[in-house]
Parts: C-alpha cells; sequence; structure tokens
C-alpha cells in the first residue's frame, strides 16, 4: 500500500520533529501534544517520502489557500522535494 499508514507515521515522526522542530509548516508554532496532521507538500498522497511530508495544524492546512506567506513557502518545499 501506498498510504501513509500508521507504522510509516511512526517511523517518520522522529525525523520529522527533528527537522522541523516540532512546529507547524505554515504558522510556525510549536505542536501541543498530538495537535498536527501530516502534510504532503505534492499533493501526491503516495509520496510518503520524508521530503515530501510536513507536519500542520489541521487549522492552517485548511486555511493555507488563502495565504500567501504559504504559496511562498510551498514553492520553497516543492522545489526542495524535487532536488
Amino acid at each position: 500500500s501506498r498510504t501513509l499508514t500508521t507504522a510509516k507515521k511512526l517511523k517518520l515522526l522522529p525525523l520529522l520533529i527533528e527537522r522541523d522542530s516540532f512546529q507547524c509548516l505554515y504558522c510556525k508554532k510549536k505542536f501541543k501534544g498530538n495537535g498536527y496532521i501530516y502534510e504532503h507538500l505534492n499533493n501526491n498522497r503516495a509520496d510518503n517520502r520524508a521530503e515530501n511530508i510536513v507536519l500542520a495544524h489541521q487549522k492552517c492546512n485548511i486555511e493555507k489557500i488563502d495565504n500567501i506567506g504559504y504559496i511562498l513557502e510551498r514553492c520553497f518545499w516543492e522545489k526542495i522535494v524535487q532536488e
């Protein structure tokens, strides 16, 4: 299965915490407990490479569409994912 299973999430979590300082990609605030979701940067839910996964608040993920800062951030991350 190419979906992001619970086992894959648990395997990725320590790496994501270390790399991203356990903060939301969009608002940059630290997470409290398990108040995060796994976000695919390129919107391909089958691409579960660590480079394509970040943590985000559910609310921030929903609100990102209207945020120009998000658009710029997304462009930056997509460039990294493609390299």
